[in-house]
Order: C-alpha cells, then sequence, then structure tokens
C-alpha cells in the first residue's frame, strides 16, 4: 500500500505508479512508471523483481540496471520479449525476457506530430504477433514488427489544438481521440 521500489515477496514489494500489465502464463511484466522500471511478478509465488531499468530517468539501451526509462507506461509480450511504450522518451522498447537486455526499436526521442512519421507520448501497446499497435495522445499508430515503422492508423496529428483533440468518427486522420 505504499509507493517504492523494493523487491521481494507479497507484501513486501513496492511500486510507484505501475501503469501496463502483462503475462506469459506463468509470470506477470509491470511497466512501473515512476520507478522507471520493468518488474517481473512470479505469479506462482508472488516474488517481484526487477526485470530492467536503474530506476534513472533516461534512454539507454543496456542489460538490466544498465538500461533506463522515462516512463515506461504500456506493455505488451511476443515470442519472449516485451515492447514497452516509454511515454516521455517518445520510443518504443524492446525487453528480453530471458536476459534483461533493452533495445529501442521505434521512434526517436523528439516528440513529434508528423502524421505518422513519430510518436508524442505513446501509452498503450498491444501486438497480434507480428505488428505492434500503439496509443499516443490523440493517434493510433502500427508497426510492423523489427522495422522500427511508424505507420499511422487513426487520429489527428494536430497537437494542441481545438481541431486536432475531440471525440469523432470516421477514417483516418478524421477521426478524433483525445488522450
Amino acid at each position: 500500500g505504499k509507493e517504492g521500489e523494493t523487491d521481494g515477496v507479497g507484501a513486501a514489494a513496492s511500486f510507484h505508479a505501475p501503469r501496463g500489465i502483462a503475462t506469459d502464463g506463468r509470470n506477470r511484466y509491470v511497466a512501473d512508471l515512476l520507478n522507471n522500471k520493468i518488474r517481473k511478478l512470479v505469479t506462482s509465488t508472488g516474488a517481484v523483481s526487477t526485470l530492467a531499468g536503474s530506476g534513472k530517468l533516461g534512454e539507454a539501451d543496456g542489460i538490466g540496471a544498465a538500461a533506463t526509462f522515462s516512463w515506461p507506461s504500456g506493455i505488451t509480450i511476443n515470442n519472449g520479449n516485451l515492447y514497452v511504450t516509454d511515454n516521455s522518451n517518445h520510443e518504443i522498447r524492446k525487453v528480453a525476457i530471458a536476459s534483461g537486455e533493452v533495445s529501442t526499436v521505434a521512434g526517436n526521442r523528439l516528440a513529434g506530430y508528423a502524421y505518422g512519421a513519430t510518436f508524442s507520448y505513446p501509452r498503450g501497446i498491444t501486438t497480434e504477433g507480428s505488428t505492434l499497435y500503439v496509443t499516443a495522445l490523440q493517434q493510433v499508430f502500427r508497426s510492423p514488427m523489427n522495422t522500427g515503422q511508424i505507420i499511422a492508423l487513426a487520429g489527428s496529428d494536430t497537437h494542441n489544438s481545438a481541431a486536432g483533440q475531440g471525440d469523432m468518427d470516421g477514417r483516418g486522420s478524421m477521426a478524433m481521440f483525445k488522450f
């Protein structure tokens, strides 16, 4: 019940604003937003450990604690890898479950609103196997696995304007979302 970043079993473990969760059937993986870590929870024992992230804000690829995140939010799993929306880095990061190795797969650390060119504060993520689907502010994107390509599917690319935010059905950029 108290915020923290302690690894442990059951109530001895702590999180600080956990956001996303994914499972491989045996374990749960949590995007621990304000700790800037990816945590592993063993379902059968309740043991929590840090898989990746030092806890410091940053954008370093690396293994385990050598990697840094900036508000990891969404998380999904595919073929032994976790895909994480690294919100304030405007990127999608891949974490190899077996090794804890973190690499950047899409985005360029710069917030962007060019339709289909960049992410701005990506949050939600899921996959159907060969493609990642990502929500970011007013848009929905797809990114084919291992290409780094970002393709806008729906929503306006006009950030922070009355014309770009809203609640409207439509096709492609004619649809509107707000966060």
